[in-house]
């Protein structure tokens, strides 16, 4: 959030379109495992890479509230 207590869509507007579990986890303020769990029950569109995951960033953005 800026000052004016508005979220600043810039930052996440220049993120990446495939975010990590430990990205994903910082923005929705929970553990890499509950996000984990969103990925294997389908909240998340996401694909198995290697040890971890790569999670749609609209999808998590949706599910932390900061757009519609």
């Amino acid at each position: 959030m800026n000052n004016t207590g508005m979220i600043d869509m810039d930052k996440y507007k220049a993120m990446p379109d495939l975010l990590t579990a430990h990205e994903a986890a910082a923005i929705c303020r929970c553990g890499e495992r509950s996000i984990a769990n969103r990925c294997k029950d389908g909240t998340f569109r996401a694909v198995k890479a290697s040890k971890g995951w790569r999670i749609n960033k609209d999808d998590v953005l949706k599910y932390a509230g900061l757009i519609w």
